[in-house]
């Protein structure tokens, strides 16, 4: 409203006013913004929209050379569109649970955190190797959904992909390998041929350490163990 220094109306003024946000580059005024001529003292805006950041914005309202308005206005979440995966599960030995469960968030198209969001979201794997864990969803608590538990077991060379979903929002992923869990079994890798009596094998067996999934034990003090070779009605000889 166009108003002389006593705040009444001024009927019969047709100034242009604009208006422009304090935004900046996180949030954008869009809309009929400018220019908007008053009809009997009084300038109706229409469409305006914020988008961006949530926070306070400052509206300021201009007509040429007359005193300046300004309005304050606090902009919220919009509605949920995707997931995104805020804190990534980290330490993947095979058949252990992930040192570092993940989060994931639910945000709107402008990545605000969507708080109110309480529907679960499921978490789902591919690759080759099998998740585990008592539960594979989690519902989210002011827009965070926690997961706990999870764990993996499968082949190292796997390539495994993490997918969280919730209806029909964006999913959230990720990709790992497994490294080796600890030592369970022995595997002959190569077998000994060419056994002539008294003479040494023309190719010497090779034996693996390896995890409960057929994995090779390559790190640790259970990589280095001595492996003991026996044979039965005759004498071994060698190391």
């Amino acid at each position: 409203t166009v108003q002389d220094v006593s705040g009444n109306t001024v009927t019969n003024s047709s100034a242009a006013i604009t208006v422009e946000s304090s935004s900046g580059s996180n949030s954008t005024l869009s809309g009929n913004s400018t220019p908007t001529s008053a009809t009997n003292g009084v300038a109706t805006f229409s469409g305006l929209t914020q988008t961006g950041t949530k926070g306070t914005y400052v509206l300021t309202f201009r007509s040429g050379s007359l005193a300046i308005d300004y309005q304050d206005i606090v902009v919220s979440y919009g509605a949920a569109t995707k997931l995104v995966l805020t804190t990534s599960p980290l330490g993947f030995v095979n058949r252990t649970n992930f040192d570092v469960q993940p989060a994931v968030t639910v945000q709107d198209a402008y990545d605000n955190t969507v708080t109110n969001y309480a529907t679960a979201i499921s978490v789902a794997m591919t690759g080759g190797s099998t998740l585990t864990g008592s539960s594979t969803s989690a519902t989210p608590s002011s827009g965070v959904a926690t997961f706990s538990g999870l764990g993996a077991y499968g082949l190292v060379a796997n390539t495994n992909v993490l997918t969280f979903s919730s209806g029909a929002l964006g999913t959230a992923t990720q990709s790992f390998n497994l490294t080796h869990g600890p030592a369970y079994q022995l595997a002959i890798a190569t077998q000994a041929s060419g056994a002539t009596n008294g003479s040494v094998f023309t190719v010497q067996p090779v034996v693996e350490i390896q995890d409960r999934d057929g994995n090779r034990v390559t790190t640790g003090t259970q990589s280095t163990q001595d492996v003991v070779v026996s044979a039965s009605a005759t004498t071994l000889a060698g190391t």
